[in-house]
């Protein structure tokens, strides 16, 4: 039997740049789209921003989430 493990990244696993590959996918572009009209701010801006501005909770853990 085949056993799946689960495996989310926690705070302290962001870097910049992350989920910009994910742009060549439709799907994704429209995650970002959603997640910003909700959150009121751009995940790309923070991902591809600064590594201060990222590294704070308020950013990092939505973030995180979008980006999984």
């Amino acid at each position: 039997m085949i056993k799946t493990a689960w495996v989310f990244p926690g705070q302290g696993s962001q870097v910049p740049g992350m989920g910009v590959d994910l742009l060549d996918l439709p799907s994704a572009k429209v995650k970002f789209k959603q997640a910003e009209e909700i959150l009121g701010w751009s995940v790309l801006d923070i991902c591809q921003g600064e590594s201060d501005q990222l590294s704070q909770t308020l950013y990092t853990q939505p973030a995180l989430y979008v980006v999984e």
